[in-house]
């Protein structure tokens, strides 16, 4: 019957064929040679002349019931609505695995986005929190003056999306103080959370970003990260242009934390003044309300006195 390659195309669009509905099929596709259809006991009678074809009655019957579900075959019916004969045909395979083909191809593509939605829980889990909330689940007891802490630029990213980027909402206010190490300039394709970033600011979020660099090292900068800069530069142009994005720049020996806030009610506080920074608490107004009022008042001071980088960034990427 069916050959193994055969076999294993048929199992890839779904289709699991029995050995007694192969032999069904072939006793139909047979007969159909030398007519346009086929009777329940012509498909019978070729059954019964091969050897070790002994079908029952109401298996054919169940046989052909699940091939016309495949697709596989087609049934002309009489009164009342039962089967009289039977095709099959190039044209029906064709029409049945062309369904099955579909049919599977939704069924993929479900759990390819329930897998990648599967993948984006794991990676922004955070162990730290999850150990925080078993603690409370379990003893009942509030560890929330426990600030969350994660190490790795990897988790840091995961975090900033997590607990800034994902619940923010038009007329939040989105402070960057530092030297923005996290984030990717160096490589376009890796940049997915800066480029929410720039999507926040067209829905209406704002975002001052307060960098710390050597005023006349601006311009060199800026044609560093031109692949960056210009991946996005239309999104980048409207949000300056609309007034969501605001960057500006204090000299780099200005003392002042290094922080991601969301409003006035949490803060990413980084805790290492490495080049790549790798470790980072997350406070909340809960738990450090004196430190994120702090944190955010040094911010809005240096905000009056730093130099605006809008007209510069936007005349660069308009002229380049």
């Amino acid at each position: 019957m069916a050959g193994e390659r055969v076999r294993m195309l048929l199992d890839s669009l779904g289709v699991a064929l029995s050995k007694s509905e192969e032999k069904v099929l072939a006793a139909i596709l047979d007969s159909c040679k030398n007519q346009s259809s086929v009777t329940f006991g012509d498909i019978q009678d070729v059954l019964a002349k091969k050897e070790g074809s002994k079908i029952s009655k109401q298996w054919i019957y169940q046989c052909l019931s699940n091939l016309e579900d495949a697709g596989l075959i087609q049934a002309a019916r009489g009164f009342p609505q039962n089967p009289t004969e039977y095709v099959a045909s190039i044209v029906t395979l064709r029409a049945g695995l062309q369904k099955a083909q579909s049919e599977k191809s939704e069924q993929l593509d479900e759990e390819e986005r329930k897998l990648s939605e599967d993948i984006q829980k794991l990676k922004s889990l955070e162990p730290n929190r999850l150990a925080h909330r078993l603690v409370e689940t379990f003893t009942e007891q509030s560890q929330g003056s426990n600030p969350i802490v994660v190490q790795g630029v990897t988790s840091v990213r995961n975090l900033f999306q997590t607990e800034i980027l994902d619940i923010c909402n038009r007329g939040d206010i989105i402070r960057l103080g530092g030297r923005f190490s996290f984030i990717e300039l160096q490589d376009p394709e890796k940049a997915s959370i800066e480029l929410k970033i720039i999507e926040k600011t067209i829905e209406g979020v704002v975002i001052r970003g307060l960098i710390q660099i050597v005023e006349d090292r601006i311009d060199e900068a800026l044609e560093e990260n031109v692949d960056f800069f210009m991946r996005m530069r239309d999104m980048i142009m409207e949000s300056i242009k609309s007034g969501y994005l605001e960057l500006k720049a204090i000299p780099i020996q200005k003392s002042t934390y290094q922080f991601v806030s969301l409003n006035s009610e949490k803060m990413l506080l980084f805790l290492t003044g490495t080049k790549q920074p790798d470790t980072v608490a997350l406070f909340t107004r809960e738990n450090r309300s004196i430190l994120l009022d702090d944190a955010i008042g040094s911010f809005d001071k240096l905000w009056t006195q730093a130099t605006d980088l809008n007209e510069m960034v936007y005349d660069f990427l308009d002229n380049t």
